[in-house]
């Protein structure tokens, strides 16, 4: 599915984006690796870390295309456009879209069932989403590389 495509069925509207606003979102996403990184820090909580920074990488590639999720839903969706932003396959749209299911019962339903190789995934997948994003922020929209 194309962003054209996730417009017209009202998945994400556009938005106007500037370089402090992508600065912005690599300080959230850096501080969210950091901190996931620390060490002892509870499994649960390295995950919602992780997914906070899947989020944000998710946002910020989608800001840099001019348009912002809508609110109804708008983790799902944010992890969703990943696939036209910063060309995911499929089967790691599912993976992130687990580690966000995961990190909502982890937050919302029940503590200590998130396991150290789960979170230790889930940051892996943060860094690299984190990596992937100034080289297609500086192939995509030179003008918003911070």
């Amino acid at each position: 599915m194309n962003l054209t495509d996730l417009v017209s069925q009202g998945w994400i509207r556009p938005h106007r984006t500037s370089i402090q606003e992508m600065r912005d979102k690599f300080a959230l996403i850096d501080r969210n690796i950091k901190n996931a990184q620390v060490t002892g820090v509870d499994p649960d909580f390295i995950l919602s870390l992780s997914h906070n920074a899947h989020l944000q990488c998710a946002i910020a590639a989608l800001h840099a295309e001019g348009f912002e999720p809508s609110k109804e839903h708008q983790h799902y969706r944010a992890i969703q456009t990943l696939k036209a932003t910063l060309k995911l396959e499929d089967k790691e749209i599912l993976l992130l879209d687990t580690f966000r299911r995961m990190r909502n019962n982890a937050d919302y339903d029940r503590a200590g069932e998130i396991s150290q190789q789960v979170a230790s995934d889930a940051l892996t997948w943060a860094i690299r989403l984190r990596d992937k994003l100034p080289a297609f922020l500086k192939d995509q929209h030179p003008n918003l590389v911070p």
